[in-house]
């Protein structure tokens, strides 16, 4: 088998940060924010669980059985829930934590632990039986027609301190039992936390605090922009004590073992007002409250199930905000998707939901194939950050096309597979399959493309330009390119564009020369 040497060693990935957390922390290269795990740079590439496969040993284990799971991500995102680590009040119960530990180091893979505290997606279902049923001690919230919710208030300090102890305990544990290995790199807070049924609460010690918020001023300093409406002022209200209660978790949690710490969020999309979507949960909108009032959480990640997925990844993704999603939809897309989300957004992880649901279906072969090429290609990737050097394509019969300007004389037109003339359903858009990969810089003239159902032309300003070769690589974990086949001839147009048909995700080396 011919190969080449690309070098790809850690003097190539020059970072700059600070060392806060330890052993796993994030850290910064340029303008861009990674994960570290033992000092060794990581791309998440992940699948949650279902929600209730993770309540008992036997379904643990099943979960770690899946051979189609294992052979298709490094991290899985695993719930833990209150009310069966704390059944009864100070008496916990571990064994779900330990074996989820454990299977996972079997199959070397790494562990993000979600803590279905006080709500996930707004409601109150993970609180223990003796949190539900103590309403004196644990009031809740109240809609605005005065009617009661299964939603425990986040005004009541009884809630934080319970929710926050289990926490700290759960936190606790998993310091004693994993802070040498660090399997379990990162921890979730809360789930897609944010009010339902109204835009705030309204229960007597949120109407108490509202009066005192509108006093202090508060609103009008986190406003994001003028003459707020009702509903809007109320859920500003709302996240910021949502923010302030979340802040108390995450730094009483670090105390205990000090790893990353994250949020995620439902999105405010298809028109709706606040308390049709969860209102005041960490959205785009609020950020700059989340990040001012909660500064230990290190970061806020969007659930994407909605349409316009480009648009959220550059939502969520700013300057002091990596993007990161813990679920986005399984279908046939999601392995182009996560292609573009770390060609274009610089992510830190991705992932899909209900992984365990991932069988040997024509859905399968996107995921898996672009999982694969992104773990060989996660070296280049990270030694990419902040630097412009990647980027994305996201094609469909809507948005076909892209012109990428490399610097300031490279052009690179990208098209979907379908826009050639032979191409699958050429004559009907509304058939072609969503499509797409990155585009990696090595050097002048020198790219990687990876990715499925896409076209790239390169054009030079300066220069007549053609391409020089085309070929099929993988990548061995020592940096070497292991050649598969040269493309050329029909495979490339007769040397006019690199082509990756619909069907299979493929991994290309492109030379370009100059005449």
């Amino acid at each position: 088998m011919k190969k080449y040497f690309l070098v790809l060693t850690a003097a190539m990935i020059l970072f700059t940060y600070n060392n806060v957390y330890g052993q796993v922390s994030l850290k910064r290269s340029g303008n861009a924010i990674f994960l570290s795990v033992k000092n060794s740079p990581m791309l998440v590439l992940g699948g949650e669980t279902g929600n209730s496969e993770a309540t008992s040993v036997d379904d643990i284990r099943n979960l770690f059985g899946n051979s189609v799971l294992m052979n298709t991500v490094n991290t899985l995102f695993v719930p833990v829930m209150w009310d069966m680590t704390e059944p009864e009040e100070n008496h916990f119960d571990f064994s779900l934590i330990d074996e989820t530990i454990k299977q996972a180091r079997g199959k070397e893979k790494k562990i993000i632990f979600l803590w279905f505290g006080a709500w996930k997606n707004s409601m109150s279902c993970y609180a223990p039986a003796w949190v539900k049923k103590d309403t004196g001690r644990f009031p809740r919230a109240v809609d605005a027609a005065g009617n009661k919710m299964e939603i425990v208030t986040v005004f009541s300090d009884n809630l934080l301190a319970a929710d926050k102890k289990a926490f700290c305990k759960v936190l606790a544990h998993i310091h004693d039992v994993d802070n040498e290995e660090n399997t379990v790199i990162m921890m979730q807070i809360e789930n897609e936390i944010g009010m339902l049924g109204a835009a705030r609460d309204h229960c007597p010690l949120a109407e108490k605090a509202f009066a005192e918020w509108q006093k202090s001023g508060l609103g009008k300093k986190f406003a994001y922009k003028e003459n707020l409406e009702s509903d809007a002022q109320d859920e500003l209200f709302q996240t910021y004590y949502y923010a302030r209660y979340v802040e108390q978790m995450a730094v009483a949690g670090k105390k205990c073992h000090d790893i990353p710490m994250f949020v995620n969020t439902a999105l405010d999309s298809r028109g709706r007002k606040p308390g049709d979507y969860p209102s005041a949960g960490p959205l785009a909108k609020l950020m700059h409250v989340w990040k001012k009032t909660a500064p230990h959480v290190d970061v806020i990640a969007p659930d994407i199930y909605d349409k316009g997925f480009k648009s959220w990844l550059s939502q969520y993704h700013t300057a002091n905000n990596p993007f990161f999603t813990p679920e986005t939809q399984f279908d046939a897309s999601s392995g182009v998707k996560a292609l573009y989300t770390f060609g274009e957004e610089k992510a830190m992880g991705y992932s899909v939901f209900s992984v365990e649901k991932i069988s040997s279906d024509e859905s399968l072969h996107s995921l898996t194939g672009s999982y694969m090429v992104l773990k060989q290609m996660s070296p280049l990737l990270l030694s990419s950050l902040g630097k412009k050097k990647s980027w994305g394509l996201l094609f469909d019969g809507n948005e076909s096309g892209r012109t990428i300007a490399d610097d300031n004389d490279m052009e690179i037109e990208c098209s979907h597979y379908s826009s050639l003339s032979w191409g699958p359903n050429h004559n009907d858009k509304s058939k072609w399959q969503e499509t797409g990969g990155l585009i990696i810089k090595l050097a002048e003239d020198d790219y990687f493309i990876a990715g499925e159902g896409i076209v790239a032309k390169f054009k030079s300003k300066k220069n007549n330009t053609g391409i020089l070769s085309v070929d099929e690589v993988t990548v061995s974990s020592d940096g070497s390119l292991n050649f598969v086949r040269r493309l050329n001839g029909d495979e490339d147009h007769q040397g006019r564009q690199a082509m990756i048909p619909c069907g299979k995700v493929r991994l290309l080396h492109v030379k370009l020369y100059h005449y």
